[in-house]
Formats: structure tokens, C-alpha cells, sequence
């Protein structure tokens, strides 16, 4: 399957700030010399930034903003990496010609390819001939970068038609009588991107933060800056006054549209079918028109201006998965203000009655920014307690985390006290984290369902509680990062970074970053290798997605050594349970399907066969990808073994709001329909009987 096209007008954020503004020198330089000071002072991993690096610093920043190589041609890569640049560790003048005339070179061609992009529309592109287009890894000429472009807009025709046009439809005659419009309404936006990047590059320092971040990326991959305008508007996004979907989205380094945040408590968290990282397919408003808006084919802008206009209250949603699933959802807009009991509970009601509850997202990306989860979750298992359960499944699937400490808070639920985890900072200092409750809210059997994109905090937790034999671990590897980041604003004076009565201004701009690495209570690190689960599951997306070790930068941990006292309980049946899991997975056609189905997402993502723009080789392709995503659907089949139910409390709010009624129609539907969580209550079943 064909790598989508990272075209660099796809890495503008929708929260960037548009006001006009002009960057002197020194204020670059300033930036730079800053944000380095905190890093080289403060991040846990340390780096002496000289002349060796500054290679990599180029190519991270020429990677960032043309990373198909459909910009910049052979002879402008050839001045650039001969072009000075000299950030020094001291006061010394910086030397930021490179980034100078990088910015220089790339307006000067993205006005160029405005033009040949013109001339396009009086080209008549040929789609009965094999021509093929790959991803490419070397610098062209200017006919090179031209044929390339000629190329794209050819690939986006088919694939917009593709989109737009049912199975049924498609033939090579109806395409020809489409094809004059689809061809210039692709041109047409392909102009008005690069016009819009043009303008965030004069107006809003958008190549500043990129340049920033092309040296902060060699500390590790979670370390990053954030200008102030981007702060600004994403907590004006946040604002409470406003209604909101409570979903926030911004362009991966793919192109695609994808969810960067989630309110808890918004409407998409209520939703419990929403994650971060899930791709934004298409959008339906519920205007006069039921206006469809595929995000492929809309500006950025206008999506965004549709998701805050007051006059849409309501809109159905098309996500797919980083698996594959395509998941569809209605939400209506809501005030986005702090509110009890957005976590909820069901009961899966069978020959043993277990709880469930899933958990989205933790309510912090980072530590010390705000209220944890952990109390609301002890509120929701009290509600299932009540209830009689006999067990009890947290799903902590596609949960990518949040602050460490929330993932202490949680453990402690369920466990009594004792260690749970170490911290080892830049000085190699060792520091061992202790439950800080003693007692436990909930002792019952209980299992844990994690995935690959269970990251940072949800996987501690799951490493916690097998540490401590109080969970059998269900699912499949999660994502390997063990590492903790902290969030401050990057000033001059180093000094007010430990002032706590120090406020920072509304221009001020913030750094992201790695302070330190966790270890479990055996001194193992989880960084790159992740938790292993009692009982793996096949998974859609093994052997293709990717997790930390795959990130460029990653940091390595050995593990350390520290004695650590601690009294785990008597150890679970794990052997006996994934015996008889392993049995039932291998005579259940869902699971042999994901098997099957597996192999041909691997081969379709990590494909590296150029793909044909010949209309009957490109449809015969699509139609093949399209069948394996139809496979996929096929695998939910509801389950046999228990009916899922609201505790009372629900009921009774249900009951009184259509809305809740539909949405919490839908949660059901969807676990009653999840194979995961039908063996991970088989597996709990086989605990307790």
C-alpha cells in the first residue's frame, strides 16, 4: 500500500497561531539559546551540542518541512548542507544562516510550484498507462520535483475518486466523465495549501518552532517546544465558556487528521470509543444540509472553523483506528467544564457478575498540570461493589497515558501498600515511590486489558499490578515508554524555574521534557520493551505498529540495581489460564481471522512496492485494501457469554436524557460486541470459579 504523502503543508498544527508577527534574529537566537539552557541543565539525558550534531540538526529541519522531498530540489539540498550554522554551548554569537536560507529557498519554491501547479490544469494526465509512484528517498531536479508533483495530484484524482464513489460505481468511464472536476478541485486545494503555508510562514514564527524542535528532538523523542501563540489557543480551545466536541486534532507527520487531545468529561471521552492518535475520517454535520465534510478533501481551516461554528451543535464522526478499525460516532456539543462521574462503570452480566471499566485517557499529559483519575475510578468501582460484582476487568486499551503519579494513585486501589515503582533522574539517583494510601478500595479478582498504544502511566499500571500478582495482565505488548516529562516555561533566568510563586506571561513559550526513566520494583526498565501480558491475544496490530523503540532518539535503559523489599501476593494461576485462553482463541474464528487478517495489514503498511496510477491496477489495489478493513468489520459478534448493563446510577441518568440514552446505547453495543473483553471475562471466569 502506498506510504501516504507527507506533503509539508500537513504538519501546520490547527492551534497555530495566525496573528501577524515578524522574528528578529535575536529573538530566534534567543529562543534557541534558552530553550538549550534548560535542557542542557534540567533533561535527563545529556548532550553536547557541537559541530557533529549540527549535521542532524539540518536534516531533522529539512525532514520537518519537506519530508517527501517534493519541495526542495537536488542543488537547493546542496547549498543548504553547506550553509553555516553554529549554536554554541556558551554565549558565543550564534550563526543562523541556514535557517535564514532555508526559509529563503523554500518560499521562493513554494511560490514556484504555485505556478506549475497552475499549469497542471491544461495537462491531460493519462491514467491507462503504468506509471507508479513510491516514496522517495533522494533530492531531484526541478523536472524531478515537477514530474513528482504531477504524480501526487494523479494519486490523489484516483483516490478522491475512490472515496467519494461506492464499490458499485467505479469503471473507467465514470471516472473519465468525473474526472475533469475531481482533477481541478485536488489542483485547486493543492494551491491553496501551499498559499496557506506561505502565509503561516511569514506570519506566525512556524518555521521558528519546527527549527526548535529539530534540536530538541536529539534529547529523545517526548521532549518538545511549544510556542506561546500554539499554548495560547489550545487553552482557548479548552476554555469551559465555550460548547465543544472536547476532541482536538492536529496533522500527523503522515498527513493524517488525527485526535491530539480529549477532554475528559467532553463528549468524545463520553463517547468511550475515542482515543488519541485515532485518524479523523470524515465528518457529518447536522446543519439544514447534513453537510459531509471528508477530511481529506477540506482545509484544515474550515474544518476547524465547522468543529466551533455555535450554529453546529451536533455531528457524526468517522475515525479509524491505528489497527484499522473504522469506528462511526454521533456527539453533541457540550460546555466543557470539570463535572463528577465521567468515568463509568458496566456490569457484564453472565455466570459471574464483573465489572468493567474503561479508561480512555488519564486527565494530564504531563506531571503537576492538574487533578488525577484515580478518585473518580474509586467512586465507579464503590458503584460496582454495590452491585455484587465478582470481578473486575480495567480496560486500559489505547490509553496513552498521563503523569506517573496518577498511575500510583490508581495502582493503589488496588493494592495494599508498598514500593511500586522506581525513579532513577539525571544524576543517576535512585528514588523508590511508595503507595501512598495504605488499604485497598477494591480486593476482588481482577484482570487488566492492555494493547500496543497502552503507554507511559497506563502501562505502569498494568507492570505494577503484575508485579504484585493482583491482576492477570490480558492483551498484547504496550508501548514501551518509561519515561517521565515536566512542563515548563523556558525563561532566561533558570532561577524562577524553582519559584514556585513564579507566574508566567501570556507570551511566554513552553518546553516539554525528560527529566527521568522508571524501573519496577526489580530494578527492570519497561523503556523500549513495554509489559508482556500474562496472556497475549492476537492483536491487529502486531508486526506493524510501531512503539517507543521505533521513535528516532529513543532512550536506552539497562536496568538498574536496587534492593527493594515488598510483599506481592500469592502468585496467579497465569500457566493454567492462558492454557485454556490459548484453546479457546484457537477454535474462535474472530481470533483466526485477526491472524489471517494481520498478515495482509503488515504487508499493506510496511509495503515498500510502488504502486501503479494506472485506474484498473490503482482500483484493483484499492479494492483489495477496502476488502481487508471490511474483514475487520466482520470480526465484532456479540457476545454469548453475558449481557452487558449499567449500574443504577446510570440507569437513572439514562433514563431522564434522550441523548445519554443513544450514547450509552452505543457503549453498550460496543463492549457487548468487543472479542477482547469476552475473553478477558472468559479468563476472569476461569480465576474464580
Amino acid at each position: 500500500m502506498l506510504k501516504k504523502f507527507t506533503a509539508v503543508f500537513f504538519l501546520i498544527l490547527l492551534l497555530l497561531s495566525t496573528s501577524i508577527k515578524t522574528y528578529s534574529a535575536d529573538f530566534l537566537e534567543n529562543r534557541i539559546r534558552n530553550t538549550i539552557r534548560i535542557l542542557n541543565n534540567y533533561h535527563y539525558r545529556k548532550i553536547d551540542l557541537n559541530e557533529k550534531v549540527f549535521p542532524e540538526i539540518k536534516e531533522n529541519f529539512l525532514n520537518s518541512i519537506d519530508p517527501d522531498k517534493i519541495i526542495f530540489t537536488a542543488e537547493d539540498y546542496k547549498i543548504l548542507v553547506s550553509t553555516d550554522l553554529f549554536i554554541p554551548a556558551d554565549n558565543r554569537k550564534y550563526n543562523l544562516n541556514y535557517y535564514y536560507k532555508t526559509e529563503e529557498i523554500f518560499k521562493k519554491r513554494i511560490i514556484e510550484l504555485k505556478k506549475d501547479l497552475s499549469g497542471f490544469e491544461n495537462i491531460n494526465f493519462d491514467f491507462t498507462d503504468d506509471e507508479k509512484i513510491s516514496g522517495y528517498d533522494k533530492y531531484t531536479d526541478n523536472s524531478g520535483i515537477t514530474d513528482r508533483w504531477k504524480k501526487l495530484i494523479k494519486y490523489k484524482i484516483l483516490d478522491y475518486y475512490c472515496e467519494q464513489t461506492d464499490s458499485e460505481s467505479r469503471n473507467f468511464q465514470h471516472f473519465t466523465g468525473l474526472l475533469p472536476s475531481i482533477k481541478q478541485r485536488i489542483i485547486k486545494k493543492e494551491i491553496k495549501n501551499l498559499e496557506n503555508l506561505y502565509n503561516q510562514i511569514n506570519s506566525s514564527g512556524y518555521l521558528n518552532q519546527i527549527f526548535i524542535n529539530s534540536i530538541v528532538g536529539l534529547y529523545d523523542p517526548h521532549s518538545f517546544f511549544m510556542s506561546a501563540s500554539q499554548k495560547k489557543n489550545f487553552e482557548s480551545a479548552l476554555s469551559s465558556k465555550n460548547m465543544s466536541f472536547g476532541i482536538f486534532f492536529t496533522r500527523s507527520i503522515s498527513g493524517n487528521l488525527i485526535i491530539s487531545a480529549i477532554t475528559p468529561g467532553g463528549p468524545a471521552w463520553k463517547s468511550s470509543l475515542l482515543n488519541k492518535n485515532d485518524q479523523l475520517i470524515k465528518v457529518t454535520a447536522f446543519d439544514a444540509q447534513k453537510t459531509v465534510y471528508d477530511t481529506a478533501d477540506t482545509d484544515d481551516y474550515i474544518l476547524d472553523s465547522i468543529l466551533n461554528d455555535s450554529k453546529i451543535t451536533k455531528a457524526e464522526f468517522l475515525f479509524k483506528k491505528p489497527g484499522g478499525n473504522i469506528v462511526k460516532t454521533i456527539l453533541k456539543k457540550e460546555k466543557l467544564i470539570s463535572e463528577e462521574n465521567i468515568i463509568t462503570g458496566f456490569i457484564l452480566d453472565g455466570k459471574k457478575k464483573i465489572g468493567y471499566i474503561y479508561l480512555p485517557a488519564f486527565y494530564t499529559e504531563w506531571e503537576d498540570s492538574g487533578p488525577g483519575c484515580a478518585n473518580d475510578i474509586t467512586k465507579e468501582v464503590i458503584k460496582l461493589k454495590r452491585e455484587g460484582i465478582d470481578g473486575l476487568i480495567l480496560d486500559l486499551r489505547g490509553n496513552s497515558g498521563g503523569s506517573v503519579g496518577e498511575a500510583l494513585s490508581l495502582a493503589g486501589i488496588f493494592i495494599n501498600d508498598g514500593p511500586v515503582y522506581l525513579e532513577q533522574d539525571r544524576e543517576m539517583k535512585i528514588s523508590i515511590f511508595k503507595d501512598p494510601d495504605r488499604g485497598t478500595v477494591y480486593s476482588g479478582s481482577m484482570a487488566v486489558l492492555v494493547d500496543g498504544q497502552s503507554a507511559s502511566a497506563s502501562e505502569h499500571v498494568a507492570a505494577i499490578l503484575k508485579e504484585y500478582n493482583r491482576a492477570v495482565i490480558v492483551g498484547t505488548k504496550t508501548y514501551g515508554k518509561a519515561s517521565t516529562q515536566i512542563f515548563v516555561p523556558v525563561v532566561q533566568n533558570l532561577k524562577l524555574l524553582n519559584d514556585r510563586n513564579y507566574q508566567s506571561g501570556s507570551n511566554t513559550d513552553f518546553l516539554i521534557f525528560t527529566v527521568s526513566l522508571l524501573f519496577n520494583i526489580h530494578g527492570e526498565s519497561l523503556q523500549n520493551k513495554g509489559v508482556i501480558p500474562d496472556i497475549v491475544l492476537p492483536f491487529l496490530t502486531d508486526g506493524y505498529f510501531k512503539g517507543e523503540e521505533d521513535l528516532p532518539h529513543s532512550i536506552s535503559q539497562e536496568n538498574i540495581i536496587k534492593e527493594v523489599t515488598f510483599s506481592p501476593l500469592p502468585e496467579l494461576p497465569v500457566k493454567k489460564l492462558y492454557s485454556k485462553s490459548k484453546t479457546r482463541v484457537s477454535k474462535n474464528k474472530n481470533f483466526r481471522s485477526i491472524t489471517d487478517i494481520n498478515k495482509k495489514l503488515s504487508a499493506l503498511f510496511n509495503s515498500e512496492i510502488p504502486l501503479s496510477l494506472n485506474f484498473n491496477l490503482f482500483l484493483k489495489n484499492r479494492i483489495y485494501e477496502e476488502s481487508v478493513f471490511q474483514d475487520i468489520d466482520k470480526l465484532h459478534l456479540k457476545s454469548k457469554n453475558f449481557t452487558v448493563k449499567n449500574n443504577k446510577y446510570e440507569e437513572e441518568i439514562s433514563s431522564i436524557d434522550e441523548y445519554s440514552a443513544e450514547r450509552n446505547k452505543g457503549i453498550i453495543e460496543n463492549i457487548s460486541n468487543d472479542i477482547y473483553i469476552e475473553e478477558t471475562y472468559n479468563i476472569l471466569y476461569d480465576l474464580i470459579k
